[in-house]
């Protein structure tokens, strides 16, 4: 299930990241994050680095936590939404 998201995700990147690696100020910008622990799954957006949002959520998580995937994005919210709405 989690490949088919991802592939899904990849299908459908030009509606939310900026291909070039610009990415324009004037819009809210961030990372969508995939990250897993055990069994468990947590998509979330940061405007900072992944890592150390990694370290403050391994504080409350009895597994290790990793970082499974990261899109930086243009509208970090709509993506985060429509990959929530998966």
């Amino acid at each position: 299930h989690l490949r088919v998201c991802i592939k899904d995700v990849e299908r459908h990147l030009d509606r939310y990241v900026d291909r070039e690696g610009e990415i324009d100020s004037s819009l809210p910008s961030g990372k969508v994050y995939l990250l897993k622990a055990g069994n468990h799954y947590k998509i979330g957006i940061t405007q900072g680095s992944v890592e150390k949002r990694v370290n403050a959520l391994q504080t409350g998580s009895a597994y290790p936590i990793e970082i499974v995937h990261v899109v930086r994005t243009k509208e970090p919210r709509a993506l985060e939404a429509y990959l929530h709405a998966k």
